[in-house]
């Protein structure tokens, strides 16, 4: 009988390490939803892609504003037509939490004005969390304009 004990409790131990996914597996999911949402913006537009990958809760921060609270502000602000410029961005680093649920990505944007070309850069941030549904959703997103070399 102490044999069969010991296989039980070897099982029970080994496998939470068998269900648990490394940092770098994770990281790369919230990454590539992350290069998803940046594509969606450089194809339909960055309120589109804002407003699909925005949580129901989430939230804008913007220089000289007030956080805006909520996908229905959110989706107000981004109601001005925004087809003169393209945006998009690319992820340096991302991180998940253990349980899976909530991640962080920063990286640097650039911004293009379809009609001169012209080019603005800078760096972001956005909290994700997982929606109902498993689909990554941003709560929280910043950026900061301008890039200076170190």
């Amino acid at each position: 009988m102490r044999p069969l004990f010991v296989i039980t409790i070897i099982l029970l131990v080994g496998q939470p390490s068998c269900r648990t996914r490394k940092p770098e597996d994770r990281s790369r999911e919230v990454i590539g939803a992350d290069l998803a949402f940046s594509d969606q913006s450089s194809r339909e537009g960055r309120n589109r892609a804002f407003l699909a990958w925005c949580a129901d809760d989430g939230v804008l921060l913007r220089s000289n504003s007030y956080p805006l609270e909520g996908k229905v502000k959110i989706q107000e602000l981004l109601s001005r037509p925004d087809t003169s410029y393209i945006l998009t961005w690319k992820p340096m680093y991302g991180y998940v939490a253990e349980s899976g649920e909530l991640g962080y990505t920063y990286g640097t944007w650039e911004l293009t004005v379809k009609a001169t070309g012209v080019r603005s850069e800078g760096t972001y941030s956005t909290v994700w969390k997982k929606d109902k549904t498993g689909a990554w959703r941003w709560v929280l997103d910043t950026g900061n304009e301008g890039l200076k070399e170190n």
